[in-house]
């Protein structure tokens, strides 16, 4: 946190590029000594593991804390949240539960039985269905890759691949292993290792409405899992700890008291499925820039 007013203390020659004036102001901390420096930064959604974006964020971050740290003096309170809670947890949580309870239920049977073979057989069909469009409807996956080679060969075997392509052969690797599964089952574990991705939102759209939405235990299971995950990650990478840690859980109720003021003042509007999103004509017809927000 940095002020423009006037200060006493003797400070350190360093600049901070401002993005919306496109200058290079001067850094000049709160503190009056100008020697303790607050950061606040936005951590990571722990709903899975970290990926490259996560190392990369982090580690850039690191190496200007250290080089304030370091290198010009100042004492960097750092602080930084994770969110335990969003629609993204709630899904891939409800998701997994649903899957370990499926799981639980078959799990004394020596082999993989006909009625978790239909029930795979008809994930992998709905999987198709909604991702692979292009595909015959009501398919065996015995023939599921010789139809995925004349629907989408020319993808396939393009050498400019685009996002949409990595999906496209994302979602092909994922019902190819389900039509694996289906075909050769194997040991119970085999087969779910390839079959899981089908019936996570399989599961999800027979069984999902069932879930109490005030069982919490179901969502911090996940979201405490991956939180451990990622600062384990982290500190593989040398990254320091932050100083203070807060998460979204820990300040609901601020939350909802910051988004009921917003939306008195007219820059929020709520929808009918209970969502609430920011107005940037209003904030802006108002005299606020919302570059600055």
């Amino acid at each position: 946190m940095a002020s423009d007013a006037p200060h006493d203390a003797r400070l350190p020659l360093l600049k901070i590029y401002n993005s919306l004036t496109r200058t290079k102001n001067d850094f000049i901390p709160v503190d009056p000594t100008g020697e303790v420096v607050t950061w606040y930064a936005c951590g990571p959604t722990v709903y899975e593991d970290a990926h490259l974006g996560h190392a990369k964020n982090r580690v850039s971050t690191d190496i200007i804390r250290r080089i304030m740290r370091d290198y010009f003096g100042f004492r960097v309170k750092f602080v930084m949240n994770t969110t335990d809670i969003d629609d993204k947890i709630i899904l891939q949580a409800r998701r997994q539960h649903l899957l370990a309870r499926f799981k639980h239920q078959h799990a004394e049977e020596e082999t993989v039985s006909e009625t978790v073979l239909a029930e795979v057989k008809a994930a992998f069909l709905q999987y198709v269905g909604k991702n692979l469009p292009s595909l015959p409807g009501g398919m065996n996956p015995e023939s599921f890759a010789e139809e995925v080679n004349k629907a989408y060969k020319e993808t396939l075997q393009s050498q400019s691949v685009t996002v949409e392509d990595l999906l496209l052969r994302a979602d092909i690797g994922t019902a190819q292993l389900a039509a694996e599964a289906v075909q050769n089952p194997g040991t119970a574990s085999e087969f779910f290792a390839k079959a899981d991705d089908v019936l996570l939102p399989y599961l999800d759209a027979l069984h999902g409405a069932s879930i109490d939405s005030n069982n919490h235990q179901i969502y911090l299971e996940l979201s405490q899992k991956f939180e451990r995950r990622f600062f384990e990650d982290m500190d593989a990478l040398n990254v320091l700890p932050p100083d203070q840690l807060t998460r979204v859980t820990q300040y609901v109720r601020q939350i909802v008291d910051f988004v009921e003021k917003v939306v008195a003042t007219g820059f929020g509007y709520a929808t009918p499925d209970g969502s609430v999103y920011f107005d940037i004509d209003s904030f802006e017809k108002a005299g606020h820039s919302y570059s600055r927000l």
